[in-house]
């Protein structure tokens, strides 16, 4: 069986929020291309989600909270490595500023 399923934020802006009430985020860097954008991350979350069936048999999934999460292993798309991936600080500044040694590669 198939569902078609969106995500959608609840009322009030609480999308994307852990437990706690705010979203936790990890800027990386490769450390062996310079790479700052595009890395695969696989992680292990454990979430309660509110599923919502319409009639029709779609599926929306209206909240969502993080209760544990488990970053396993961080690779790099330019150019695979996963042992030369470090966590930046993004320092309250927007993440996505710089985009480091790796700009031109985003263009193409």
């Amino acid at each position: 069986m198939f569902v078609r399923a969106s995500i959608r934020p609840p009322a009030g802006g609480g999308g994307g929020q852990s437990a706690l009430g705010f979203l936790v985020v990890t800027a990386y860097r490769c450390e062996a291309c310079g790479n700052k954008t595009r890395f695969d991350i696989f992680e292990t979350k454990r979430v309660r989600a509110f599923h919502h069936f319409s009639l029709g048999g779609d599926l929306t999934i209206e909240e969502e909270e993080v209760i544990a999460r488990d970053i396993e292993r961080v690779v790099c798309r330019w150019c695979g490595s996963s042992d030369s991936i470090v966590p930046e600080e993004l320092g309250g500044a927007n993440p996505a500023r710089d985009l480091g040694a790796g700009a031109a590669r985003d263009e193409v």
